[in-house]
């Protein structure tokens, strides 16, 4: 790649890494943070870089506070001349525990990081096991991230991205559907979030692309009800080479 190419910028969760069940290495070409690369560079005829920043477990929440205090990424982020947001999916999810209390627990890597390798396995066939069952025992009440904290955090993280990276388009993504056991199967709290994103997006002035309408037909036959199929990532990548390149949307105050 040239070095006047224009840089793409993917901030995503484990939905832009996994494809199905299969953790892959971010530079992959059949995930979607490539193949947006390669139709950008169809459409505009110019070289494009792609980096992608992933994170299992990435919210807006944790986006936000990253984007806010890693030197690192705030220079990954001013070097970018498009970027995609593409968490939120997380902050749809049930909890297994209530605030603070349950922080600590959400991130399923964060038992992966916590325990030495020889007892990784075991560790976390425990923690697959025990996190479902409270959010079941629950009722699956508490909210990954609560919606007023969730509208929060879309104002900071857009607000920062604009404030790093002005001239950058932008786009996120409507939270994706799921029927994930890691999470009881439970939705509670999609439609919720969806409601939030869609009116922070708006305020905004920042496209979305609208998951559910590309993925949800697809969830009951994906391996672990969550992650995309190589074909999804086509097809994802694909509506957010439209929203990356279309005009930019004012924002409603």
């Amino acid at each position: 790649m040239s070095s006047d190419a224009s840089s793409l910028l993917v901030l995503g969760d484990s939905l832009a890494f996994l494809a199905g069940t299969k953790a892959l290495v971010p530079s992959d070409e059949r995930l979607y943070p490539q193949v947006l690369g390669r139709l950008l560079e169809e459409r505009t005829g110019r070289s494009w870089s792609v980096h992608s920043e992933v994170r299992a477990g990435w919210s807006v929440l944790t986006l936000s506070r990253s984007v806010a205090t890693d030197r690192v990424l705030q220079a990954r982020v001013a070097a970018a001349d498009a970027i995609v947001i593409g968490v939120g999916t997380m902050d749809a999810t049930p909890a297994a525990l209530p605030g603070r209390i349950g922080f600590g627990v959400r991130d399923a890597q964060t038992v992966r990081r916590r325990v030495t390798s020889r007892r990784r396995k075991m560790a976390w066939r425990a923690f697959a096991r025990l996190y479902p069952a409270l959010i079941r025992a629950s009722g699956a009440r508490f909210p990954h991230t609560p919606p007023a904290r969730l509208r929060t955090s879309w104002h900071s993280l857009a607000g920062e991205l604009r404030r790093l990276a002005p001239h950058a388009a932008l786009c996120g993504v409507v939270p994706a559907p799921h029927r994930c056991a890691l999470y009881a199967g439970s939705m509670r709290h999609h439609a919720e979030a969806v409601r939030v994103t869609t009116e922070a997006s708006a305020a905004l002035g920042l496209p979305l692309v609208d998951l559910p309408a590309l993925v949800g037909d697809q969830i009951e036959l994906l391996p672990d009800r969550i992650h995309l199929t190589v074909e999804l990532h086509s097809r994802v990548a694909a509506a957010m080479a439209d929203r990356l390149l279309a005009p930019p949307a004012a924002a409603s105050g």
